[in-house]
């Protein structure tokens, strides 16, 4: 991992919408209000983490619900934020989704009546989830198939059943009676195994996606409030190299102006 204390200036630029290849299913509840923000907004604030793929393409590490709605309104192309597997600049980690405003028997009821999925209390060596009950319960959640297009599958499947039902939050937190604090309505928490580079490029690759809010890109050196005109990725009829031409100036001027500032530590943001 790249000492974060040292990370690179953001490699920045504009490539085409088609070039973005999601590794999640985008998630239509954040989604659906990301279109109507984008028809007003003036400005793309946190732009899409990608690594470069095969060819031209891209996987997108962070910001599938952005790039989802910016297609959806058309815009040809997209600024993202460029960084390496080799870089070391990524750090990969999963989610764990807590459970809220709903019962356990509703979400038993429905992982168990999910094909393909076990609900044990057994310990087997590889489950795609394990299940924390708020009343101190433990189940693992096992798939029959091994490949990947079955096995995500049945992921989306089951996130599916409680993003419907239940109310669902994301927390790097894994210790039940820790998150009971924070959540007092908690009705579960699901753990997920690591995921790796390879598994996620696999999933976009072969458009098997893995469910949102599952995969954590950690980035040293995350572009953030950039600001940036969304009038300028407008079909206007400037080529790509155009775009980006103008992309690299305004980047230059935001430099010499000393409006760019690297926070080297930990932060919380209390405006999201």
């Amino acid at each position: 991992m790249q000492d974060s204390l040292r990370a690179p200036v953001p490699e920045l630029r504009i490539v085409p919408a088609e070039s973005l290849l999601a590794h999640e299913s985008h998630d239509s509840q954040r989604s659906r209000p990301l279109i109507e923000r984008f028809r007003s907004d003036e400005y793309i604030i946190n732009p899409p983490v990608v690594a470069p793929m095969d060819g031209d393409n891209y996987v997108i590490l962070d910001g599938a619900n952005r790039c989802h709605a910016l297609r959806a309104l058309g815009y040809p192309h997209l600024p993202v934020q460029v960084v390496t597997w080799e870089s070391g600049q990524i750090r990969l980690d999963t989610w764990n989704h807590v459970v809220s405003d709903w019962t356990a028997a509703s979400l038993l009821n429905g992982l168990s009546g999910l094909p393909g999925l076990t609900v044990t209390q057994a310990a087997p060596t590889s489950p795609v989830a394990d299940l924390y009950l708020a009343d101190g319960r433990q189940f693992a959640l096992c798939a029959a198939a091994e490949d990947a297009r079955t096995r995500n599958d049945l992921l989306c499947r089951l996130v599916s059943v409680y993003q419907q039902g239940a109310t669902l939050y994301r927390s790097v937190l894994d210790d039940p009676v820790q998150l009971q604090n924070h959540f007092p309505d908690m009705v579960a928490l699901l753990r997920f195994p690591p995921v790796s580079a390879s598994v996620i490029e696999t999933a976009a690759r072969e458009r098997a996606w893995i469910p949102p809010g599952v995969s954590r890109h950690i980035i040293s050196g995350r572009a953030l409030r950039i600001n940036y005109p969304v009038c300028r990725l407008a079909a206007d009829g400037r080529s790509l190299k155009q775009k980006n031409d103008e992309l690299q100036r305004w980047m230059r001027q935001k430099l010499a102006q000393r409006q760019v500032r690297f926070y080297a530590e930990s932060t919380y943001q209390f405006d999201e």
